[in-house]
Parts: C-alpha cells; sequence; structure tokens
C-alpha cells in the first residue's frame, strides 16, 4: 500500500470514527435535552399547582346593592321608614332582621357600619359579624368604652360579648349569645356604628 492510499484510508477511517463520535454526541445532547425538558415541566407543574393549592382566597365579594335600604320600606306618620318591628330605618341602614332557628345569623359591617342594625335571634344563637369594609372594626358589647351590658365578665375589657382584637377587612367573629334581653352593641374603633341583638 502506498503512502497515498494509507493517507486517504486514514483520512476515511478518521472522518467515520469523527463521524460516529458526532452521532453519539447528538444523541446524548438529544437525549439530555429530553431529560432536562421534562424535569423543567414538573418543576413547572409542581409550581402551577402549589400556587393554586396555597393562595390565599379572597374574600367573597359584598355587594352592598343586595341589602335592602330604608327607602324600600314604608313610612310611619312621622314620615320615617320604618321596619317590619316599627323601628325607624336611619338612610343606609338595613332594617332590623329576625331569624329562625336553624337560620345563620350575619351582619355585616361596611363603611355605612353594621347591617342589618337589629337582629332577633333565639336564645344561644351563635351571630356571626363579617368585615366587608376596607378597615378593621372591633364588635363589643356597649356602651363605649366599658363594653359591660351584656353582663357576663370574662372579656378583654369587660363583658364575654367583646371581639378584644381587631377583626381585619375579609375576616369574621362569631358569638352566642346565651342570655336573653336586648343587647346594644358598637365597633370600639368607630363607637358611632352601633347595633342591636335581642335574644329571646
Amino acid at each position: 500500500m502506498s503512502i497515498e492510499q494509507r493517507k486517504r484510508k486514514g483520512r476515511t477511517h478518521s472522518h467515520l470514527s469523527h463521524s460516529h463520535h458526532n452521532n453519539n454526541n447528538n444523541y446524548l445532547y438529544t437525549m439530555m435535552n429530553k431529560k432536562q425538558i421534562s424535569i423543567l415541566i414538573g418543576i413547572v407543574l409542581v409550581v402551577a399547582l402549589g400556587l393554586i393549592l396555597f393562595t390565599p382566597k379572597k374574600p367573597a365579594s359584598f355587594n352592598p346593592n343586595s341589602i335592602p335600604r330604608a327607602e324600600n320600606f314604608p313610612v310611619n306618620n312621622e314620615g320615617k321608614h320604618i321596619d317590619g318591628n316599627g323601628e325607624v330605618i336611619l338612610p343606609n341602614q338595613t332594617p332590623s332582621a329576625i331569624f329562625k332557628p336553624g337560620e345563620n345569623v350575619e351582619i355585616t359591617y361596611t363603611t355605612n357600619g353594621f347591617s342589618p342594625a337589629t337582629v332577633t335571634v333565639s336564645k344561644g344563637k351563635v351571630v356571626t359579624f363579617k368585615n366587608f369594609s376596607d378597615v378593621d372594626m372591633w364588635p363589643a358589647s356597649g356602651p363605649h368604652p366599658k363594653h359591660d351590658l351584656y353582663p357576663v365578665s370574662g372579656g378583654c375589657i369587660n363583658s364575654i360579648f367583646d371581639a378584644c382584637k381587631d377583626v381585619k377587612s375579609g375576616k369574621s367573629w362569631s358569638f352566642q349569645f346565651d342570655l336573653p334581653g336586648t343587647w346594644k352593641y358598637h365597633d370600639h374603633l368607630a363607637p358611632g356604628n352601633t347595633g342591636t341583638i335581642i335574644v329571646k
């Protein structure tokens, strides 16, 4: 075999060897990309699932138009709107409500105060105060600042009918009324916002 033939054979062998090496590299590169893509897809799915499961839920939106207002109720002989109990309803105030046994009792708090302003419940009923305003609220027994009308002591100031803390926007606080009577309450943070719970 001549020197020229050996050179050509060497180049061909070298070229085939190099070509075979490139094919192996391409195969490995493709396999690595597929594995990396699979891992990346897995990470994205885990993150998305985590966001869905652990993102805090927004409180239900409150539509103030869903609550009946004073202007929708009859007028007494003094020209003031009254509710079914004959109580005067102030503008932008929800009339009183009577809750039957088994019904959930919810009082909403908005920029207009507590709504309904007066509720009638049976003894042992739990009343939930829901904060739909943009500010904190603090439901507590009247009068401000003593909080002692509801006559069971043991709360942070006096009565146990006292949230004893700020209730943030979108949150709620509940209290069980075990004593019959008429219990006035207020927002300790905005004492002009008041309401009444009548327990029978």
